[in-house]
């Protein structure tokens, strides 16, 4: 029995030992085989489930490509800021305090920061693109304060760094890379690089841990672009700007300059302008690209457009000549020249270079509607020029059809049209290129993320308006402008420029007409104060020589200038000695004196019929002899 009993208790022991393997291995398979299928079989499943917790907020963009001027210099670059965020979930001090600690040096208002530090998420942008010296002041303030849930990325941010230089040109970006003005926004596909993104787990509680990084892709930075622009010549033509501006007290003012020969821009500058830098402080007026997209009356500038249609459709000629009376009349209308005085005889010479606008509406009115529209449209106005620069005007023409003789009269002296800088300028530089226009262009190459050169811009010709017989002749006429004629404050010394001024008197777009007292004032220059201004630092810059005829002696002009005039209590003037003075000098002494031009002859003048020491009454004409 005692033996039965001893059988029978252990079987029972093995029985349980046999049932507890059993039970282990089963729960074992059993967890094998819910590890295998979490692990082989529902990978994807998981995966996917896993990345719905995951905060896709953090996308962050790779670096903009640069853009540089002809030279190499950069004028647009990307430079790696710090950007501040915060997970509300994981902050543990309160709201209030971490805005007071982190306001004096984030741009968010300390109850912006308060609101944001309270959203139910797990990730709010506290600053983006931080200055160093506020992100670095930030980083103490954590460590030191112990701040739980605020953590910085980085960013690429761009940067202007000749601060308002080519500021309409360039344009600027936005917080989210996105180009908002000028190339940055017309070439933003082609700037922009790709977009960084980084996938934080996060746990059941939605808090992200930190350094968990699932994926990271990190693509190519944007293009490069090299532009036309040279940033040496740029900042001449921008602080002569300034000086201008301060000098005459102009709201506006804009400076092209253009290679005629392959229409390369070389400096394109706009008043008033604004630093990309900080765009938001500056308004719509300060971003304005005026140079391509303001329209204006040319005046006179416009007239040897119409003097280069009338001869090369041969319906006047250089030695034709006009007996100026000081009147012209159409349509019960009377244009007279701007000093209200008749010239007598005068040749196309002296039209242009003395800006006679009865001679410019005579040559007009027989030209014809349908000849000089022709021309003025092979010149390129009326149409856009097609440079890589946002918002460009088209200008405004009459439709032959439909024109006087007023409406030609009045296009013949550069009114009642609408033309942009840019298309004034496009026009003088078929004039200098032997009537060849090329297409204006801004953008020299392109570059990949790597430097390499990908394409670049051709020279295109666009149309030759006029024959180069014609465009010369105009030239050689405008050169005498500036040496004798309008334009003399435009002259440099040992240089020969031609040139052309205009003022045109700016329109009322609420009642119609002209605004009294507000003038257009513009000079067009083949190579006005400014002009000489930018002109003189030109040579220099190119190392241009002086021009000197051969076997002729190099004139030494006098240091000497003509007197203010000073007016008596009854208006009258004493007049000074004229001679050896330009012609442009003298007129321009007579008419701040108040007294009326009779010139014969141009050139310098040699003697005049009211001697020198003269005092003689407001009004009075004075006759000047001048001889070339």
């Amino acid at each position: 029995m005692k033996l039965l009993n001893k059988a029978l208790l252990r079987m029972s022991d093995w029985s349980r030992t046999t049932w507890c393997l059993a039970i282990l291995m089963t729960v074992a398979f059993v967890l094998i085989g819910r590890l295998a299928q979490l692990q082989v079989f529902d990978t994807f499943d998981l995966e996917k489930k896993n990345l719905l917790q995951v905060q896709v907020d953090r996308k962050l963009q790779s670096p903009r490509g640069t853009i540089y001027d002809r030279n190499g210099k950069p004028l647009a670059m990307s430079v790696v800021t710090k950007s501040l965020y915060a997970d509300p979930k994981m902050i543990k001090q309160s709201p209030q305090e971490i805005a007071d600690l982190i306001s004096p040096y984030v741009t968010m208002s300390k109850e912006n920061i308060v609101k944001a530090l309270q959203e139910d998420t797990a990730f709010v942008w506290l600053n983006r693109m931080m200055d160093a010296d506020k992100s670095k002041a930030v980083q103490q303030v954590i460590k030191d304060n112990n701040i739980a849930g605020l953590n910085f990325v980085e960013e690429s941010k761009r940067y202007y760094p000749n601060g308002v230089l080519a500021a309409q040109v360039l344009g600027f970006v936005g917080t989210d890379d996105k180009g908002l003005d000028g190339l940055e926004m017309v070439l933003d596909d082609e700037l922009k690089g790709g977009v960084q993104q980084e996938i934080v787990a996060t746990d059941n509680k939605g808090n992200a841990i930190f350094g968990s990084v699932l994926s990271k892709f990190l693509p190519d930075k944007g293009k490069s672009v090299t532009l036309t622009i040279d940033a040496t010549i740029q900042f001449i033509a921008e602080r002569a700007l300034d000086k201008a501006m301060v000098d005459t007290g102009a709201k506006h003012a804009s400076v092209i300059v253009m290679d005629p020969k392959n229409g390369e821009i070389l400096a394109m500058a706009n008043r008033p302008s604004y630093d990309p830098n900080n765009y938001n402080q500056s308004g719509e007026e300060a971003f304005k690209n005026i140079a391509v997209t303001n329209l204006y009356e040319p005046g006179s500038t416009f007239k040897p457009i119409i003097a280069s249609a009338a001869l090369a459709a041969g319906k006047w000629k250089l030695d034709t000549v006009y007996n100026d009376k000081g009147a012209f009349a159409a349509n019960g209308h009377i244009i007279r020249n701007w000093n209200g005085e008749g010239y007598g005889p005068v040749r196309l010479l002296d039209i242009l270079k003395y800006s006679i606008n009865t001679g410019m509406a005579e040559i007009g009115t027989l030209t014809g509607a349908d000849i000089l529209s022709k021309y003025i449209r092979d010149y390129g106005f009326g149409s856009e020029t097609g440079i890589e620069l946002p918002g460009e005007g088209a200008g405004i023409l009459y439709n032959p059809e439909d024109m006087s003789k007023l409406d030609v009269a009045t296009m013949s002296i550069g009114q009642g049209i609408a033309v942009t800088p840019l298309q004034m300028v496009r026009a003088f530089g078929a004039l200098s290129n032997g009537g060849a226009m090329m297409k204006p262009h801004i953008i020299k190459s392109y570059s990949n993320s790597q430097g390499d050169v990908t394409s670049t811009t051709e020279t295109s010709v666009v149309g030759q308006p006029v024959p180069a017989e014609t465009a010369k002749t105009i030239v050689d006429i405008l050169e005498k402008e500036v040496s004798e004629g309008g334009g003399t404050k435009a002259m440099v010394e040992g240089y020969h420029f031609g040139g052309k001024t205009g003022t045109a008197q700016k329109l009322d777009t609420k009642h119609g007409g002209y605004l009294d007292g507000q003038y257009i004032a513009s000079f067009i220059g083949i190579v006005a104060p400014v002009f000489k201004d930018i002109v003189s630092q030109l040579v220099r810059y190119y190392q241009m020589s002086p021009y000197v005829k051969e076997s002729t002696p190099v004139a030494v002009k006098a240091a000497n200038t003509l007197p203010e005039p000073k007016p008596g209590s009854d208006g009258s003037v004493t007049l000074p000695n004229f001679t050896g003075f330009t012609y442009g000098e003298v007129r321009d002494w007579l008419h701040k004196a108040g007294l009326a031009f009779k010139p014969d002859g141009t050139g310098t003048a040699t003697s005049q019929d009211e001697s020198s020491g003269t005092t003689v009454q407001a009004g009075t004409a004075i006759t000047v002899h001048f001889r070339r």
